[in-house]
């Protein structure tokens, strides 16, 4: 009877140990509370790109993230770079641009990250900045 005992609590200790580190790989990764990890998805119809409040990609930089739109600053670097990006309010479908290569387009809102899709057009003629 003590050997099944034993056996039992080896393996409530183990499931436990087990659950500890599984706990802790979700918080290193970012990835409690339901939360999108941030980062790129390469795909053969452009690149998904899911952002938080603070981070920037390309010409956006996202300041507040909301239930139904995302708040940032667009920065253009055509046809001049500038350095002080243009307040914009984008909402599912809308677009921002560095005015010549790349537009992201806002896909969805999940949370506390928004997913845009990242396109790049190279063929086109813009000046060198």
């Amino acid at each position: 009877m003590s050997r099944g005992i034993s056996k039992s609590i080896a393996l409530v200790i183990a499931v436990a140990i087990i659950a500890v580190i599984g706990v802790g790989l979700f918080a290193f990764l970012g990835l409690n509370d339901g939360d999108e990890p941030t980062g790129i998805i390469e795909s053969d119809s452009g690149d998904t790109i899911v952002l938080r409040e603070g981070q920037r990609e390309g010409p956006l930089f996202v300041q507040e993230i909301l239930p139904d739109e995302v708040i940032g600053l667009n920065f253009m670097e055509y046809p001049i770079a500038r350095d002080e990006g243009f307040p914009v309010n984008l909402r599912i479908g809308d677009s921002v641009s560095n005015g010549c290569t790349i537009t992201l387009t806002l896909l969805e809102i999940r949370g506390e990250t928004a997913l845009f899709l990242r396109e790049e057009d190279r063929s086109r003629p813009c000046p060198i900045t």
